[in-house]
């Protein structure tokens, strides 16, 4: 009886043993796998401050694009306002010269100037739009600079063809006076006509540096400074004229 005790509680001992063993083996393997399920939800965490920080990210670049986009509109707007301003003013420009009336080639000047003062004003903020683009869009910063030298470029030609406009001005208001005038003036009139060929060769100057500065469109320049020394041989004949008289 005794041994049949004995081995009944030898038998209860080692399947407690065994039942206390899985548990501790399950308690381990549990420990592992919320170790591991521990470590996953570190690194979702993880994943999920990159993913906030790529949003961030995407976040800022869809708002510089804005930004590039934006000004790329501005610049348009300014190419456009600088370049209508241009052409009103040459149409003025042009005008004056089939106009037969002096009195009206100068008002029609006088329009040219205005005009010629808001395209330069364009084109000058035109400049700033593309240094602007080419510190927030490195990538395309070559173009940009080749633009805003072009640009750079015309606003000399726009800053000589105003000295052209205003030497021309001067010309014709020698003309007018010596329609209206009742006595001869004539140190009066080679003085100013003195003035007018002084903004002739300094817009000469300009076309030569507008030239050095953008060589991509110098034949245009080379065409205008053409136009100019004409007039400045229309000039010298009239200085002829009154200096005879």
């Amino acid at each position: 009886m005794t041994s049949s005790k004995r081995s009944g509680h030898l038998v209860v001992f080692i399947l407690i043993s065994i039942v206390l063993g899985a548990i501790a083996g399950y308690v381990a393997g549990y420990s592992m796998q919320m170790k591991k399920i521990s470590g996953l939800k570190d690194q979702l965490a993880k994943v999920q401050q990159d993913l906030a920080a790529l949003k961030d990210s995407f976040s800022d670049l869809n708002q510089s694009y804005y930004n590039l986009a934006r000004l790329a509109s501005e610049v348009h707007e300014a190419s456009l306002s600088a370049t209508t301003e241009w052409v009103d003013a040459y149409y003025a420009l042009s005008a004056s010269m089939y106009e037969e009336r002096t009195e009206r080639q100068i008002d029609l000047l006088e329009d040219a100037l205005d005009r010629i003062d808001a395209s330069i004003s364009a084109f000058e903020e035109l400049i700033e739009k593309y240094q602007e683009l080419s510190e927030k869009s490195p990538v395309h910063k070559d173009t940009y600079e080749k633009y805003e030298r072009i640009v750079q470029a015309e606003l000399k030609f726009l800053q000589g063809e105003k000295k052209v406009i205003n030497a021309t001005l001067i010309m014709f208001k020698v003309i007018h006076e010596i329609e209206e005038s009742e006595e001869l003036l004539t140190e009066k009139w080679l003085s100013m006509l003195e003035d007018s060929k002084g903004l002739y060769e300094e817009a000469l100057d300009l076309l030569e540096d507008a030239s050095r500065t953008a060589p991509e469109v110098r034949m245009k320049y080379e065409a205008e400074k053409l136009h100019i020394n004409y007039l400045l041989d229309i000039l010298y004949e009239f200085e002829e004229i009154l200096t005879e008289t």
